[in-house]
């Protein structure tokens, strides 16, 4: 796993996640690669759920043709790749998975809010 510019360990301060273009997670002026497609793929759905997501549904969303235990072993890994990068911004508790949504700024959050607040000039930017 590489991460660009990045040191371990620093959580919960100023997080962001791009979407609008090339996906790119950043903190402060550092962005880290999250390694893979899946975990991409899975810090993105969680973020734009909005809310907790079930382990269940991310396996099967994730990994449809393994089987229960191998998807929820793959499902353990992508979530450690990530924890180890977000720390406390990712939330795992029981059966669920989330995000700290005050510690985390997205910017497609960010586009949503301009078009309904018909700053259209902010939406472009954004996009």
């Amino acid at each position: 796993m590489t991460l660009a510019g990045s040191k371990l360990g620093v959580v919960n301060t100023a997080w962001s996640f791009h979407f609008l273009g090339i996906p790119e997670l950043k903190q402060q002026e550092h962005s880290y690669a999250l390694g893979t497609r899946k975990a991409l793929a899975l810090l993105a759905y969680i973020a734009l759920q909005r809310k907790a997501v079930s382990r269940s549904e991310l396996d099967v969303l994730l990994w449809p043709e393994q089987d229960a235990k191998r998807a929820r072993r793959s499902l353990r890994d992508e979530l450690s790749r990530l924890k180890t990068i977000l720390g406390d911004v990712l939330i795992t508790e029981g059966d669920t998975v989330t995000l700290d949504f005050d510690s985390l700024e997205l910017d497609i959050y960010q586009f949503e809010k301009a078009v309904t607040d018909e700053d259209y000039q902010r939406a472009t930017e954004l996009y």
